[in-house]
């Protein structure tokens, strides 16, 4: 029969291919939007940030592969949106999969506490957002790497410019993207609740 064997698509795998990549896309042009503008002003991005986290883990809750195959994908320019959008998709890919070992059907609390786990993986790196040696093609200096590491608190000093957010958001935020261990800060780093 024709087409037999050369792995034909049927229409609805065709779209969910399609809705999987609108819906990263759409991540990334926010992300990249969110990463140039939080720098120099405070905005208004936790409603967008939570949408776009509300329809990742929908995506994601389909069990559809396609997502997650687009996690693979990134160039340098898009790296550091890439990277943000990947992180929210593999942190809720992780948390439902957790859920799904307690097998209690999920409520719209937990759903509610997985979409805020993946705002704070989408806002996990803003620290990163301006700093010139993430994309040095060549391994970077003990300084260099010293203000890499510095991130999580310049993340955290960004949050702060998201402004439609209520403040017990805000303060899960900052604890979910402040939770770094010594190792991961070095010792001459203050803790971000020393901040």
């Amino acid at each position: 029969a024709p087409g037999e064997g050369r792995g034909d698509i049927s229409a609805a795998e065709i779209a969910q291919r399609m809705h999987a990549r609108d819906v990263y896309g759409n991540a990334i042009r926010l992300m990249k939007r969110v990463l140039d503008q939080i720098q120099d002003k405070p905005l208004d991005a936790y409603a967008e940030l939570r949408q776009t986290s509300a329809r990742i883990f929908d995506e994601v809750r389909k069990e559809s592969p396609y997502l997650l195959v687009l996690t693979s994908l990134s160039t340098a320019e898009n790296y550091l949106h890439s990277h943000a959008v990947n992180t929210a998709i593999l942190t809720l890919d992780l948390g439902l999969g957790l859920h799904s070992l307690t097998g209690r059907p999920l409520e719209a609390q937990d759903r509610e506490q997985l979409i805020l786990a993946g705002v704070a993986a989408l806002l996990n790196d803003i620290g990163l957002a301006r700093n010139p040696h993430i994309h040095q093609p060549r391994r970077l200096s003990p300084d260099e790497q010293l203000e890499v590491k510095m991130h999580p608190l310049e993340s955290l000093r960004l949050l702060d410019h998201v402004r439609d957010v209520n403040g017990s958001i805000k303060s899960l935020l900052r604890e979910i993207i402040g939770h770094r261990t010594e190792e991961d800060r070095g010792p001459e780093t203050p803790a971000p609740a020393a901040m």
